[in-house]
């Protein structure tokens, strides 16, 4: 679930306006300072977009253990049961409703919350992210 995250903040400090850091860089300011002012900033909406992929990859990776792996409790559980169970589909698709609710849950929470967090951000074009 690292990946996700680093990979888009990797090419988001690659992508910071380099007029800008030089800017900084004149007016005295170190390398910290840089980073904490400019670079940070301008890559934090691609962090967050980074962990919310790495969010849904998660929950698939949650979903697929338990379906292999096996426990006691949880969606993939219920969904390894119900398909061993008497071919009962439609307990099954209620199982993968539920699964692609949560999924779509946390999203939308981690897009209200990126909304919120970086209503500067005009990068973004509206309706598609």
């Amino acid at each position: 679930m690292l990946w996700p995250i680093l990979i888009n903040t990797l090419y988001a400090l690659r992508d910071v306006d380099p007029v800008a850091k030089e800017t900084l860089r004149s007016f005295g300011f170190g390398t910290p300072s840089v980073l904490w002012r400019v670079s940070l900033p301008s890559a934090a909406p691609f962090i967050v977009t980074g962990v919310r992929i790495a969010a849904s990859v998660a929950l698939v990776v949650v979903i697929s253990t338990e379906l292999f792996a096996g426990g006691w409790d949880g969606i993939g559980i219920y969904l390894s049961d119900t398909q061993s169970g008497g071919g009962r589909t439609d307990l099954l698709l209620a199982g993968a409703f539920w699964a692609g609710l949560l999924g779509l849950l946390a999203n939308g929470l981690l897009l209200a919350i990126e909304r919120i967090a970086f209503r500067w951000n005009t990068a973004r074009v509206e309706g598609v992210s």
